[in-house]
């Protein structure tokens, strides 16, 4: 069961990967040759630790939902935001700095 947990994690960050790749050279959204990145903050609160953050650009709200889901425990706060927008969050207590 491990190995299965595994390699579905594998197989979720590889779609995150493959997502901004394709994102990265403007084949989504009609775009051309433009990116359509926007910057992204993942927020991870482990119990009675800091939360653990991460900024970088996704393709969509979607794929940085993924990468968040793939970077977090079972048990993990998560939070995805985007500019001053919360796209995601698993419930429970916000994190703060």
């Amino acid at each position: 069961m491990p190995q299965l947990q595994l390699f579905v994690k594998a197989l979720l960050l590889n779609w995150v990967l493959l997502d901004n790749f394709i994102g990265r050279f403007g084949w989504v959204r009609g775009l051309g040759n433009e990116a359509c990145m926007e910057n992204y903050e993942i927020r991870i609160l482990k119990k009675g630790r800091k939360p653990v953050i991460y900024a970088g650009p996704h393709t969509s709200d979607y794929a940085a939902v993924r990468c968040a889901q793939s970077l977090a425990a079972k048990d993990d706060h998560v939070e995805v935001w985007r500019d001053l927008d919360c796209v995601y969050s698993t419930g429970g207590a916000r994190a703060s700095l």
